[in-house]
């Protein structure tokens, strides 16, 4: 698969990313400016939808063809039925975190966990915990949905750092992304290669492990340093802890992520109800303070898509493939060429979707120097996740950041774990070709 030189020729090359570049390049100035003026970077509020606004409004006015043109590409691009659903299952989120809350659901299960996690292990618990669930429910974004608002409790308790607690749920919701049977990167990435998924699950195990011991030991560290005095642990009511748990095994369960967000906001307001510390009213302002949350996630997810559908009209996409792919001459520079596509690709378009792209690449890449297939799969997989934890505008960072009040997206960069962790493990795998090998077994259809 090669990308048609004349339409290279006709596009803007590297030229067409530069919404992103004028995007990171306001970051990185208030960044030096915060260190120059003294200011801390942690909790000092980053307008990252205004900043997102100036790149796609540069997006519009610098392009090929006119105007209406990079208009029309934008808004084909803000209007991808991926990022509606996103949007749709973001107001849902929003709605059930805001509801639980008011009706003392968060309160309760905060509690009820300090009774077993000490506060220097709190950072690795929350690891070790969403790792289950997301492993479990196979969605990334469904496991930060019931794991953040409960880390922010937990780390408000007992006074630790909350952008790192956050940090650990991100970490975690990718982590079981990795190894999850039912996520729909595994799916996708075991199609485009025809490999079965417990044949790329052996893979990733592989790689996923040392990466989570690694993290566990680096939070339980952290956590050591920071603990304080064991706070005081409020009391807590089960049944009012009883819509979380009905999340968890909805989701295990296999039903829709929507479809158990919309029951989960029922069961919860039925319970505030029943004790007395809901009513109609204050049921629907919740609902509408927990969709209002939202919003600035959901207008940065809108404006980046958009973005992405100018770079498309202008050629970037097409330029970023053959220069990544053009110039392989060996299985390592193979599996490096792989790894960095998937890993641009699912910072701009999220990862599913760069691996429906990648995949076929991937594979006309991998296969002439005898990649074993279950590998590519797993490269797909483990770069088109990892991005979560380094991009903060687009993704799982902005995704998490969002149901937690006080955290800027560019905060938990500095706290990707993780995501730092499972690369860090997997670039070492290519360049000593540690779990490699050769293709050992005929290609078998994905189940």
């Amino acid at each position: 698969m090669k990308t048609d030189e004349k339409v290279l020729e006709k596009s803007m090359g590297g030229w067409a990313f530069y919404p992103f570049l004028i995007l990171v390049g306001i970051v990185v100035a208030r960044i030096i400016y915060n260190i120059a003026a003294g200011l801390p970077q942690s909790g000092n509020s980053f307008p990252i939808t205004a900043v997102t606004l100036v790149a796609a409004v540069c997006s519009l006015l610098i392009g090929n063809g006119k105007v209406m043109e990079r208009v029309d590409a934008f808004s084909k691009g803000a209007a991808d039925p991926t990022a509606m659903m996103m949007v749709f299952i973001m107001l849902l989120s929003g709605a059930f975190t805001s509801v639980s809350q008011e009706m003392g659901g968060i309160e309760s299960l905060t509690n009820f966990l300090l009774q077993f996690i000490p506060p220097n292990m709190i950072y690795a618990g929350i690891l070790l915990v969403t790792s289950i669930i997301s492993l479990s429910i196979g969605t990334s974004v469904g496991s930060a949905t019931a794991m953040a608002p409960i880390a922010a409790g937990l780390a408000a308790q007992a006074n630790l750092n909350l952008p790192l607690a956050i940090s650990a749920v991100l970490g975690g919701a990718s982590l079981g992304d990795n190894l999850s049977f039912v996520s729909d990167t595994t799916i996708a990435a075991t199609r485009s290669q025809n490999v079965g998924m417990r044949e790329k699950f052996n893979f990733n195990v592989k790689l996923v492990v040392p990466a989570f011991i690694a993290a566990m030991i680096i939070y339980t560290v952290l956590g050591m340093s920071s603990a304080n005095a064991m706070p005081e642990i409020g009391g807590y009511n089960i049944i009012k802890m009883l819509p979380y748990f009905y999340i968890i095994i909805a989701a295990v369960a296999g039903m829709n992520m929507m479809i158990v967000l919309m029951t989960g906001i029922c069961f919860s307001a039925i319970i505030g109800f029943a004790f007395g510390t809901l009513n109609i009213i204050t049921f629907m302002d919740a609902v509408q303070a927990g969709m209002t949350k939202m919003t600035s996630t959901i207008f940065t997810a809108i404006l980046v898509k958009g973005i992405m559908g100018v770079v498309e009209h202008n050629g970037g996409i097409e330029w970023l493939i053959h220069r990544l792919t053009s110039n392989v001459k060996s299985a390592k520079g193979a599996q490096y060429s792989v790894a960095l596509l998937t890993f641009c690709l699912g910072a701009l378009i999220r990862s599913t979707s760069a691996i429906i792209v990648a995949g076929p690449l991937a594979k006309d890449i991998c296969e002439p120097y005898d990649v074993d297939p279950r590998r590519t799969a797993s490269l797909l997989d483990i770069f088109a996740t990892a991005q979560n934890g380094f991009v903060f505008w687009a993704g799982l960072t902005v995704d998490c950041a969002s149901l937690v009040q006080g955290i800027d997206p560019i905060e938990l960069v500095f706290y990707a774990i993780y995501p730092s962790c499972i690369v860090i493990v997997t670039l070492l795998s290519i360049q000593f070709n540690l779990f490699g090998g050769k293709k050992k077994v005929e290609k078998t259809v994905a189940l």
